[in-house]
């Protein structure tokens, strides 16, 4: 009797084991499936360089070129130096390309206004549209209100955008 009982037992355990094998390869199928979606957005993660008279505007790992994914949300830091005299908003983002960019391809900015002469950081927010044409773009991103000019209320570079 004592065999038959030690035999039950293990079947027990491992009919306990395979169930609990299956409950953990669920719960783990889930969550990769439900934060899969965190990860498919891009986030610029190299340190942004302080922006300069030389380089208004700088982005993140000090180049001039961004590489984003069509159909992809993401965010980054850009860093902004104000030379001229009057204050810069930096939610009012332009960005102007050749080709052009799609029109639901968004660059946005929290209001932020950088006073003249100071440095700030402003983190942008990336919506790059799902129909947007693969391939590299000239582009000039020019920060504050175009209809101040006159005024020197503006900061703009030119960088290249390549979409993947």
């Amino acid at each position: 009797m004592k065999k038959k009982g030690s035999l039950e037992l293990s079947v027990n355990a491992i009919v306990i084991l395979i169930i609990a094998l299956a409950i953990l390869g669920l719960v783990i199928g889930f969550a990769v499936t439900r934060f899969r979606g965190l990860s498919e957005g891009f986030v610029a993660t190299q340190d942004t360089p302080m922006a300069s008279s030389s380089t208004p505007i700088t982005l993140p790992g000090g180049g001039n070129s961004l590489t984003l994914e069509k159909g992809k949300r993401g965010s980054m830091e850009i860093s902004v130096y104000n030379s001229g005299t009057q204050s810069v908003d930096a939610d009012v983002l332009t960005l102007a390309c050749a080709p052009a960019l799609a029109a639901n391809t968004k660059f946005e900015a929290p209001p932020i206004t950088i006073s003249a002469g100071k440095i700030k950081s402003i983190p942008l927010s990336i919506t790059v549209d799902g129909a947007e044409p693969v391939g590299k773009k000239s582009c000039e991103l020019t920060i504050g209100d175009e209809n101040e000019l006159v005024n020197n209320a503006t900061v703009s570079r030119s960088l290249f955008i390549e979409v993947r």
